[in-house]
């Protein structure tokens, strides 16, 4: 039931975004939005290292036990969000990841998460 109502909920919300001409920004499109073999804390470990250098800004965040939240902060909207979360209870399942990147940003923010789910 409960899952009926958000269903309708986000519905009635996409309905009336599209009648008052509201979009969304680019950074709401995943650039990357799939599983990795990789454990979420290792994987949120390489994700910061790569980050930490080109962006000194960048965080990630362990919010619960191997969740993982954080982003790169830019000069108004961020330049990148994600989140690392376990592909399953077990946590030796893998990784979730979604990445959301706002236009023009460059694409080694991307091509660092890509080389760390490997």
């Amino acid at each position: 039931m409960k899952g009926i109502r958000i269903a309708l909920l986000g519905s009635c919300i996409s309905l009336l975004a599209g009648c008052a001409g509201i979009t969304l920004p680019e950074y709401q499109k995943p650039a990357i939005e799939r599983n990795s073999d990789v454990q979420p804390k290792q994987l949120a470990n390489c994700i910061i290292n790569g980050w930490k250098g080109p962006y000194p800004a960048a965080h990630l965040t362990e919010s619960d036990a191997d969740y993982y939240f954080g982003g790169i902060p830019g000069p108004n909207d961020p330049k990148a969000k994600i989140s690392v979360t376990p592909r399953s209870l077990d946590s030796n399942a893998g990784s979730r990841v979604t990445l959301r990147v706002a236009p023009d940003t460059s694409a080694d923010i991307v091509t660092i998460v890509e080389q760390c789910m490997r």
